[in-house]
């Protein structure tokens, strides 16, 4: 990154609102109170003299008190200080503040992922040398990133103005690497045989292509649009992401119409169940993504606790162990189906997976450019 570039953004910065609501510039000290330089040319600024919390961590501000990128619709409380060390950052998973919950909610859904791993480990199945397992690695190794790299994001996004946009950026590509994951785990483990044969020449390499797009339209809908932002923001947003989930969901959806309409008992089977249930809570979750309940009602009042974005990570991480718990019943009771199936290599496997990767961090790379010239722009 160009370090006189981001000095010049620095040197342009607002620090605050005063309680009339004008713009407050930084006052560059002079003398032995020079503000200490840090990585990427970020200022340190140490609180001005404001009494420490638990680790030495500075008190939150309030929406007024920091730029207008940090600030979210109706929460007024609870902001962590802008362009401070990345200790504090780092350190602010133990402090409370309005993205505490957002932080831990990802952290813990990691966790019980691992519990998930082992329950199929303890089942007996070999995950490292049955080949018929390896998609399930890399469904694993999707939600991982989904859940690492939201943490990362929610946790690092207030250090400075390119910082926010950087560590979304990042966690948009884990959203479309995650989609395909979801594909990658319903086609192996969890179509019939018929929609597996049907499918499997354009399933995987389309749901490849949606995962990068799901990517991009996050991206677009971030880089394209400043706060206040409008709905077409949330468009591209939940529109790219609802046509991956469209695409990943086709072999439950043709269980499903097998199982209720045809009566196909093959297809109602122990897992249908779990199944629904992830649908369920993937689309309640988008309803609270979208719609700002409920602090849209009761501003200031779900600062900490309880407002949407909160409750969205709730529901995608219930979603994500439904879909364990379902993928695990389709193994159980399918197996000798699956391994009738072409065994699967590790190019088949993983390919498709370094592939979407490979892509985002390119993507992310091309418009480093963009997102400096954005943040700039929001100083």
């Amino acid at each position: 990154m160009d370090v006189s570039k981001d000095n010049s953004i620095v040197m342009k910065r607002h620090i605050g609102v005063t309680g009339e609501g004008q713009k407050k510039e930084e006052q560059l000290p002079s003398g032995n109170d020079e503000p200490k330089q840090v990585e990427n040319g970020d200022v340190r600024n140490d609180g001005d003299g404001e009494s420490q919390t638990w680790f030495g961590l500075l008190p939150t501000k309030t929406r007024n008190e920091v730029p207008l990128i940090f600030r979210e619709p109706h929460i007024n409380t609870g902001f962590r200080q802008p362009y401070q060390p990345w200790y504090y950052y780092l350190l602010s998973v133990f402090q409370i503040h309005n993205e505490s919950v957002n932080v831990l909610t990802h952290l813990i859904a990691c966790l019980l992922m691992f519990q998930k791993v082992q329950k199929f480990t303890e089942a007996g199945y070999d995950l490292i040398g049955d080949p018929y397992m390896w998609p399930l690695i890399a469904g694993f190794i999707a939600g991982f990133l989904l859940y690492g790299c939201s943490s990362f994001a929610h946790c690092f996004q207030s250090k400075s103005e390119y910082y926010h946009y950087f560590c979304f950026m990042v966690d948009y590509s884990a959203i479309g690497v995650y989609g395909f994951g979801c594909a990658l785990l319903h086609f192996h483990y969890s179509a019939d045989e018929e929609f597996y044969y049907a499918a499997k020449s354009f399933f995987i390499p389309v749901a490849t292509f949606m995962g990068f797009f799901t990517c991009f339209g996050n991206m677009h809908g971030k880089l394209t649009y400043t706060r206040p932002y409008p709905f077409t923001r949330k468009l591209w947003q939940i529109g790219s992401v609802a046509a991956m989930y469209a695409w990943l969901i086709l072999p439950i959806v043709h269980r499903f119409f097998d199982c209720r309409f045809y009566q196909d008992e093959r297809h109602c089977d122990r897992s249908i169940n779990a199944h629904l249930r992830q649908v369920f809570f993937f689309l309640t979750s988008g309803i609270f993504y979208a719609s700002d309940i409920p602090q849209k009602f009761f501003p200031g009042c779900f600062d900490i606790v309880g407002h949407s974005h909160q409750i969205f990570h709730v529901f995608i991480a219930l979603c994500s162990l439904s879909k364990l718990d379902a993928i695990f019943l389709d193994i159980q009771d399918n197996y000798q189906y699956i391994i009738k199936r072409p065994q699967p290599t590790f190019l088949s496997s993983f390919s498709s997976l370094i592939i979407i990767i490979s892509l985002e961090i390119a993507w992310v790379l091309y418009n480093k450019q963009k997102i400096m010239k954005k943040a700039a722009k929001e100083v």
